[in-house]
């Protein structure tokens, strides 16, 4: 399966939040990975806090006639969220679960830029 596969549909999966903005950011990057890669679609689901669920979601794209449905958590590391995704997915019929993004360098890089940051920004206002 390549990035962007026409015959696969992508589910990207974040814990969910009661703040809309958060939920926001998530259907954003959904509609960037659509609008920038070939895939057969790219939506949005929640593991909780809000909707879609995971599992309705692959139902949803099953339903729609999608040839397969990927799903890929936007979860930081493995645990109950983790856990619940990739079973409720699975068991509604998902194709495959990636793994929680863990220790990705890309992370990595973006927590020491945040950082430095943070100590730019207190050592401005001392």
């Amino acid at each position: 399966m390549e990035i962007g596969d026409p015959e696969t549909a992508v589910v990207l999966v974040s814990a969910g939040s009661s703040d809309r903005r958060a939920n926001a950011t998530i259907a954003a990057v959904a509609r960037e990975w659509a609008r920038t890669r070939p895939w057969w679609s790219v939506t949005a689901a929640y593991a909780s806090a809000a909707a879609p669920t995971p599992g309705d979601e692959v139902v949803r794209l099953s339903r729609a006639g999608a040839p397969r449905v990927v799903v890929a958590p936007y979860l930081l590391a493995p645990g109950h969220f983790a856990d619940k995704v990739e079973r409720d997915t699975l068991e509604a019929g998902a194709h495959a679960v990636a793994d929680v993004l863990g220790p990705a360098p890309e992370l990595v890089a973006l927590l020491l830029e945040r950082h430095a940051q943070a100590v730019r920004a207190a050592s401005e206002a001392a």
